[in-house]
């Protein structure tokens, strides 16, 4: 008999998250049906599939395991509330580290491709602008064709500095360069765009 083929797989995961949303709501609020493993392991396929991240899959699965019994009390709505509930709490934790203790102030923004990261540089600069801070734009990113041009878009909207370098250029030299006009013009902080990567990607 031949093996599953990623197809075959993939459409059984499916089906087994289908099943779970199915699942017959009375069911499931008069807590009858219990947290199975193979469920667990779908919620925790899904997690991941959706850029979760390994350590807080890790964590929501944990959570998840704990309080079983009261997710399928509530249904999936319930579980919904849960993980929610702990994603806020975690981003409620206080800061371990002051902003702007240092200067100038290193920000490295990191994630994988198209998640918005240039993106997000732009609004950090206006922000502290607002502010009365100068922030440094570093592009940094030399592997995407027109990262450069793109992220230099922003820092002209923001009326920010700008750092580049050539296109395939080692990274950390143009990050290097950077730091040092950064420190010898006295700007507050240094936005750092980076290379978006997978998981898959090895280097």
């Amino acid at each position: 008999m031949a093996s599953p083929t990623f197809a075959d797989r993939f459409r059984k995961g499916l089906e087994r998250t289908r099943d779970i949303l199915n699942a017959d709501v009375e069911e499931l609020v008069r807590g009858r049906r219990p947290l199975k493993p193979e469920d667990l392991d779908v919620m925790e396929e899904a997690l991941i599939a959706s850029d979760f991240g390994m350590a807080a899959t890790h964590d929501a699965m944990e959570v998840l395991r704990d309080r079983s019994s009261q997710v399928w009390t509530g249904g999936v709505p319930a579980m919904r509330e849960l993980l929610q509930a702990e994603i806020r709490k975690s981003l409620d934790r206080p800061l371990t580290v002051r902003p702007f203790s240092t200067k100038p102030w290193v920000v490295f923004v990191v994630g994988v491709n198209g998640v918005g990261k240039t993106t997000t540089i732009g609004k950090l600069a206006r922000v502290w602008k607002a502010e009365g801070r100068t922030a440094l734009i570093c592009a940094a990113d030399t592997f995407r064709a027109a990262a450069a041009e793109q992220l230099e878009v922003w820092a002209r909207r923001t009326e920010s500095p700008f750092h580049r370098g050539a296109e395939g250029a080692d990274p950390s030299a143009v990050l290097t360069d950077a730091l040092r006009a950064a420190k010898s013009r006295g700007y507050d902080a240094v936005l750092v765009d980076t290379a978006g990567r997978l998981h898959t990607k090895g280097n």
